[in-house]
């Protein structure tokens, strides 16, 4: 691992089968990565189209399951997303997709029930926008 560069699953401990909370917090394995997370300030996620919208919740779920003692020294009861760590994701989206998990963003039109639309209603001027362009 140079300059601390790894994948997310080995970073921040995540199973390709099972996500939970750490059972055994005295290992050495729980308490490497603890540390590590503990004195870190920002995440760099490269290739960002690699990583679906469940591996950012996992992410942001074990960064809980590391952090939720520094978190709380650091913020009190207000509990910032991603452990509080300033992310900066890169890569291009239209790149390869992530495997086994959905990519950030749909292309085309929003089909669903639950639009936010602008006070008055009517449609979003982004709407008809192509992503593709």
């Amino acid at each position: 691992m140079k300059h601390g560069a790894s994948t997310v699953h080995r970073l921040y401990g995540i199973n390709i089968h099972y996500c939970g909370r750490v059972r055994d917090r005295r290992s050495k394995k729980f308490i490497a990565r603890q540390q590590k997370l503990k004195f870190a300030r920002l995440a760099i996620h490269d290739e960002v189209s690699m990583i679906g919208r469940a591996m950012h919740g996992k992410i942001d779920f074990m960064l809980d399951d590391a952090l939720s003692e520094t978190v709380m020294a650091r913020y009190g009861a207000s509990q910032p997303t991603m452990g509080g760590l300033d992310l900066m994701e890169v890569g291009d989206l239209r790149q390869a997709t992530a495997i086994g998990d959905y990519g950030m963003y749909v292309t085309g039109k929003y089909t669903g029930t639950g639009k936010n639309l602008p006070p008055g209603g009517g449609e979003r001027p982004d709407d008809d926008l192509d992503v593709a362009q």
